[in-house]
C-alpha cells in the first residue's frame, strides 16, 4: 500500500498485510492449482469453477471505484504537502508505460476468468469477443479516470473514509491479480550461477511488469506524494525489497523440482540395475534347467 507516516494510514497498511496473509493461506490454494491448469491445458482442460470467474470478475470490478477513489486521495495528498497547484493534472512522467502495461494485464485476469467458466478461446470465439468488448469499456473508464484526474481545489469531506474504502477496493484487485499472474509464472532459481543471475534480472523484470501494473495507483501514490530525495529512495529500497521478496521463494521451488529430479534420476538408475540383476538371474536358472 502506499506508504504514509499518520497512525491511521500505518494501522491500514498493517491491516491489509495481515489480510494478505490470510488470503495467501486460506484463499490462494483453492484458486491457484484451477488456474494453472487453465494455463498449462489451454485446449483440453475444460472443467469450470464458477466461483473461481466470479471472484476475478469481482476483483476486475473492485478496480474501477478503487482508482477513482485513490486518485482522489492522492490529489489530496498533494494539495496538502504542496506538490502541486489546484486543478493540476495527476501525472507521473513514466506513468503511462505503467498504464500500458495495465492494459496487458488486465486482459489476462479477464481471459482467467473467461477459462474459469470452463470456455475455450478456439471453441467459443463468441463468447470470448463479448468478453473483449466488456475488457475494453473497462480499461476505457480507466483510462478516462487516470488521465482526468486533477488536485483538487479544496480538502474532501470524509477523506479518510473514502481513501480506505478506495485502498480496500485495490486490495481486492491486487490480490486475485497476483495469484492469477506472477503465481502461474513458471519461472525457478535452482541455484547461483552466472546464467542464474542473469536468469534473476529478467525475473526481476517480468514481475515488475506483473506488480506495478497491478498496483498503478499506489506506484502513483509513492512517488508523485514524496516531498524530497530521501523519500523517493526509501520508496524505491521498499520497491526493491519486494522483488526479493517475490524472487526468493522461486530458488526453494527451483531447488525441490532439482531435487525431484534427481531423485528420479536415481531411481529409474536403480529401477534398471534391479531389472538386469533380475535378467541375469533368470538366464542363469534357464542354464541350470537346460
Amino acid at each position: 500500500m502506499a506508504l504514509t507516516y499518520s497512525i491511521p494510514g500505518f494501522m491500514r497498511s498493517i491491516a491489509f498485510d495481515v489480510l494478505f496473509c490470510l488470503y495467501i493461506i486460506l484463499v490462494e490454494p483453492l484458486i491457484l492449482p484451477e488456474l494453472k491448469n487453465y494455463i498449462n491445458q489451454a485446449y483440453t482442460y475444460k472443467r469450470p469453477s464458477y466461483w473461481i470467474a466470479f471472484v476475478i470478475i469481482a476483483a476486475l470490478i473492485c478496480e474501477v471505484p478503487g482508482l477513482y477513489l485513490k486518485f482522489k486521495a492522492i490529489g489530496d495528498k498533494m494539495l496538502k504537502a504542496g506538490l502541486g497547484k489546484p486543478g493540476q493534472g495527476i501525472v507521473l512522467k513514466w506513468g503511462f508505460i505503467i498504464y500500458l502495461l495495465h492494459t496487458a494485464v488486465a486482459l489476462i485476469i479477464a481471459m482467467s476468468a473467461f477459462r474459469a467458466f470452463g470456455l475455450t478461446f478456439h471453441e467459443n470465439e463468441n463468447l470470448f469477443a463479448l468478453l473483449f468488448i466488456l475488457y475494453l469499456i473497462r480499461e476505457g473508464i480507466i483510462t478516462y479516470l487516470i488521465f482526468s484526474a486533477r488536485i483538487p481545489e479544496g480538502p474532501r469531506p470524509h477523506a479518510l473514509i473514502k481513501n480506505t474504502l478506495g485502498e480496500t477496493c485495490l486490495f481486492i484487485f491486487g490480490v486475485i491479480a497476483f495469484t492469477a499472474t506472477w503465481r502461474i509464472n513458471p519461472v525457478i532459481i535452482t541455484e547461483l550461477s552466472s546464467e542464474t543471475i542473469l536468469a534473476i534480472f529478467f525475473a526481476s523484470i517480468l514481475f515488475l511488469m506483473f506488480y506495478l501494473p497491478c498496483n498503478l495507483a499506489t506506484v502513483y501514490d509513492n512517488f508523485l506524494t514524496a516531498a524530497s530525495r530521501r523519500q523517493v529512495f526509501y520508496r524505491i529500497a521498499s520497491l526493491i525489497l519486494v522483488v526479493t521478496a517475490a524472487l526468493y521463494p522461486l530458488r526453494a521451488i527451483g531447488k525441490a523440482a532439482s531435487d525431484q529430479t534427481a531423485h528420479g534420476v536415481v531411481d529409474k538408475a536403480a529401477n534398471s540395475e534391479a531389472y538386469k540383476e533380475k535378467f541375469i538371474r533368470e538366464m542363469n536358472t534357464q542354464k541350470r534347467v537346460r
